[in-house]
């Protein structure tokens, strides 16, 4: 993350904050080129997902949770749904899922909305 109290804007310090971001930039574009190809493919000209999370960091790179705790469900009914998922498509989706939607509306109750780049598909 930048904190922009580090620079002396004044003095000539906003080169360097152009800079540092230019590089920060340019790294976070390079893991999304490589990381997500295939989810890169398959979105051509479709848009982008957003998934809205309270964090304060503009690039996050994370792994999957297996220990999700329900925000709109009971935990009886997570673990139901779970159990239906597994039974059929070899997974628990809903604890073990990230959630996302396309629509920038759906996200704004979760936290801040970040772009969402899948790694593989």
């Amino acid at each position: 993350m930048i904190n922009i109290s580090e620079y002396d804007i004044v003095g000539g310090g906003m080169t360097r904050l152009i800079k540092y971001m230019s590089e920060d930039l340019s790294i976070a574009f390079q893991s999304i080129k490589n990381d997500c190809k295939p989810f890169l493919q398959e979105i051509k000209g479709a848009g982008f997902i957003y998934r809205g999370i309270k964090n304060t960091s503009w690039f996050i790179k994370k792994t999957t949770r297996s220990n999700r705790n329900p925000m709109n469900m009971t935990q009886r009914n997570l673990e139901l749904y779970d159990k239906v998922f597994k039974e059929k498509f070899g997974w628990k989706p809903r604890s073990e899922g990230v959630f996302t939607s396309a629509d920038l509306d759906d996200m704004h109750m979760y936290g801040s909305i970040y772009y969402f780049f899948p790694i593989g598909i």
